[in-house]
C-alpha cells in the first residue's frame, strides 16, 4: 500500500474534495503515517474491511479497525496498551479525529484531522506478531 504525506487543511470542505488527513497503523509494515481519506471507502480500503471504533480519545480522536479482524487469519497484530490494555488488533488501524457539523460541510458534516501526532500515536503502539498474539484472539 502505497501512502505519501500531504499538507491538509483543518477541515474536509467541497472546496479541497473533500479531503481529509489520517493516521494509518501498518501492521504488517510497523508504521504509522499519514495518509488522504475522501470517505468510507477509503477508510474500509485502509483497514482491508467494514470498518468498527475500536477507541476513542478523550480528545475526540477515534482508532477505527476491521470489524472482522479477528474473524480472519492474521500475521500482523498491534495494541494500544495504555487506552485499551485488554486488547489487541489484528491487522491495521485508522485514526481519524473528531466529527464537527456545518452546512459548509457536503454531507452537513466532516472528520477533522486527528489531534494526535504521527509520533505521539507511534510512541503508544505496540506491534505484535501472530505467534505473540494469546490465543483467545486469534478466530480466524
Amino acid at each position: 500500500m502505497t501512502t505519501k504525506p500531504v499538507a491538509f487543511p483543518d477541515c474536509a470542505t467541497p472546496e479541497d474534495g473533500g479531503k481529509r488527513r489520517a493516521l494509518l497503523i501498518d501492521s504488517a509494515a510497523r508504521t504509522v503515517s499519514e495518509v488522504e481519506i475522501v470517505g468510507l471507502e477509503d477508510m474500509q480500503r485502509f483497514v482491508g474491511g467494514d470498518i468498527e471504533v475500536a477507541f476513542q480519545w478523550g480528545n475526540g480522536d477515534v482508532l477505527y479497525v476491521d470489524e472482522e479482524g479477528l474473524l480472519k487469519p492474521q500475521e500482523h497484530w498491534f495494541a494500544v496498551p495504555v487506552e485499551r490494555p485488554d486488547q489487541p488488533f489484528a491487522g491495521n488501524g485508522l485514526v481519524v479525529g473528531r466529527e464537527v457539523e456545518g452546512d459548509q460541510y457536503r454531507e452537513g458534516f466532516t472528520t477533522l484531522p486527528p489531534v494526535i501526532t504521527k509520533d505521539e500515536l507511534t510512541a503508544k503502539i505496540v506491534w505484535r506478531g501472530a505467534a505473540e498474539v494469546n490465543p483467545r484472539w486469534k478466530r480466524g
